[in-house]
């Protein structure tokens, strides 16, 4: 039986590198990109912020060619993503996106890499990236500053996603309350799904200033969370449940490895933003580009390549409760 557990807070260097890539990427497979979709939309979507701050940033320029810009042009558009995945790898993946979009824009789009959503989102507030894909407890902390919503992806017909807290199939745990004590895996200091929700259900559950997990250690994904439970080396770990729906399609004996001890309210899905002060005649043209993304051949053939069936507008309201959580987070001095 899964516990569902409600939110209950209603008042909470390196130097850049510029990195052109001229090899034709290799495409995914059907499955891989809806791996690559759901790893955006999820807190997987960057490596976790450890100890040491890595300032080590690429931009990659993904326009339709390597020719030199148009003086026609626009100004170029910087578009921000914390991932996991390798230069080459992110090219492949949203190469086909952002092209089309620059296109659509009569702009050269630059593709600005960073490895943490808190990188991501001062890049949008120092206005290094004009727009940026956020995961939702990052756009918490951005929509303070003035960060807006430009649309939102719809991920397997959905634009809201859950924190699932996964055990072992064999663990004896019934409730939260049993992993007191117990080692558990977090993802990034800014994912709603994979740290600061199972973080809030552990100090609701140590009452005043108490410590409720054990050896807490940062796996850099969500698939690398659910790893690390089946394998032993950690008990639990919160994860993305578009995330864990996936594995349960591509590899259902991993999955089966598993089950949800604790599920969370639905969440709006991690957005598309603009930086704050974004021009509204850009930021209204870059809206209506992403909505109809999906009725155009190539803009649907690139919506394709990176998991999404489209672009739908987003409800700010959507993200209320992460804000909340953000809050109480700031109150109690669990700062993410």
């Amino acid at each position: 039986m899964v516990e569902r557990l409600p939110i209950e807070y209603i008042p909470q260097h390196h130097p850049n590198v510029t990195a052109p890539m001229r090899a034709k990427p290799r495409p995914f497979s059907p499955s891989r990109r809806r791996f690559l979709g759901l790893s955006l939309c999820a807190a997987s979507a960057c490596l976790a912020l450890s100890c040491k701050r890595d300032d080590h940033v690429v931009e990659v320029d993904l326009s339709r060619t390597l020719a030199d810009k148009d003086p026609d042009a626009g100004p170029d558009l910087h578009l921000a993503i914390g991932t996991m995945l390798s230069p080459r790898e992110t090219l492949a993946s949203y190469g086909q996106l952002t092209a089309w979009l620059g296109g659509r824009l009569g702009r050269r789009v630059i593709l600005v890499q960073r490895k943490s959503y808190g990188e991501t989102n001062d890049l949008l507030v120092r206005g290094e990236a004009d727009v940026a894909f956020v995961c939702t407890g990052a756009f918490g902390a951005v929509r303070k500053k003035g960060a807006r919503i430009l649309a939102v992806p719809v991920v397997q017909g959905k634009t809201s996603y859950r924190s699932l807290i996964v055990v072992r199939r064999d663990d004896p745990a019934t409730s939260f309350e049993d992993l007191r004590g117990s080692p558990v895996a977090f993802v990034d200091l800014l994912s709603l799904t994979g740290r600061i929700y199972p973080e809030l259900l552990a100090s609701r559950a140590a009452g005043d200033g108490g410590k409720f997990f054990g050896r807490t250690v940062y796996s850099h994904s969500h698939t690398d969370s659910m790893s690390m439970v089946r394998e032993g080396r950690v008990r639990a770990a919160g994860v993305d449940s578009l995330v864990f729906e996936e594995l349960g399609r591509k590899e259902p004996q991993k999955a089966a490895q598993l089950r949800v001890l604790v599920e969370s309210e639905a969440f709006g899905i991690p957005p598309f933003v603009g930086r704050p002060g974004l021009e509204p005649a850009l930021r209204d043209a870059l809206r209506a580009a992403l909505l109809a993304m999906h009725q155009d051949r190539q803009g649907a053939d690139a919506l394709e390549a990176v998991g999404f069936d489209r672009f739908e507008a987003g409800d700010e309201s959507s993200y209320d409760s992460a804000q909340e959580i953000l809050e109480h987070f700031a109150e109690t001095g669990i700062t993410p």
